[in-house]
């Protein structure tokens, strides 16, 4: 386990500081919320222990600029109701609740970067709420347009795709990252993608609409994407989760 931290505590992310516009707009539109490319992990500052400790300390403050959950499901004026029931119809399975309560006691927190229109955020927050009660885990939204500076620290090759879970210890120290959703449902995405024809084409947008309504179906309705992400945010937690 401590190896494994320390090649955990050794990977670089690649912060861009510039937005490259790329598929943003597309994403939005689109529903799902990005390129597909996760980051997980722990990511450290260069510069050792005084660099890392700036770090905590501006995460420390993010924390503070943060909503809770009841805040930003408040403000939600796309997909509430998808995502009202798909925290209603979902439950941990009984083998990851002993895997979640490792982290009861111990601080942890996540910043979670999302969007209402977000159809990814939609199927993936929920799923976390059931592990933030298991893991006593208080978490803090942010609406990736309203922080891009904040974003900006999480982008996903170079685009700010989301969502972006970001957790921290109890001293803000960033321990892993995930977003924006699990190989299984990258593989969908890439999939039902294919179908969309050039934008050239005079049948483009018509395709691509009814392709992206299909894909918010299928998040709202698919219990297997739900486990899926479960799945893969324990796996990204494991090599740093309290023994």
């Amino acid at each position: 386990m401590q190896t494994e931290r320390k090649k955990q505590a050794r990977r670089i992310g690649a912060r861009a500081a510039g937005f490259r516009d790329g598929d943003g707009k597309a994403e939005r539109e689109d529903g799902p919320g990005g390129t597909g490319k996760k980051t997980a992990g722990t990511i450290v500052p260069v510069g050792g222990g005084s660099a890392m400790a700036e770090a905590a300390e501006a995460l420390r403050s993010w924390w503070d600029r943060g909503q809770s959950f009841a805040a930003y499901v408040d403000g939600m004026t796309v997909n509430r109701e998808r995502l009202q029931s798909i925290e209603a119809r979902y439950a941990l399975p009984e083998a990851a609740r002993a895997f979640w309560r490792r982290f009861r006691g111990h601080g942890w927190r996540a910043l979670i970067l999302t969007a209402d229109w977000c159809g990814d955020a939609m199927m993936a927050v929920p799923v976390f709420c059931h592990i933030a009660r298991e893991a006593a885990m208080e978490a803090r939204f942010y609406i990736r347009d309203d922080h891009p500076a904040l974003m900006d620290r999480y982008l996903t090759g170079g685009a700010r795709a989301i969502p972006k879970f970001v957790f921290v210890d109890a001293a803000f120290q960033e321990r892993a990252v995930w977003g924006p959703r699990p190989p299984e449902v990258q593989a969908y995405l890439d999939a039902v993608r294919r179908r969309i024809p050039p934008p050239d084409d005079p049948a483009h947008e018509t395709v691509k609409r009814a392709v992206y309504r299909e894909v918010g179906d299928r998040y709202a309705t698919d219990p297997a994407f739900w486990a899926a992400i479960e799945a893969d945010l324990r796996r990204t937690l494991e090599p740093v989760a309290p023994a």
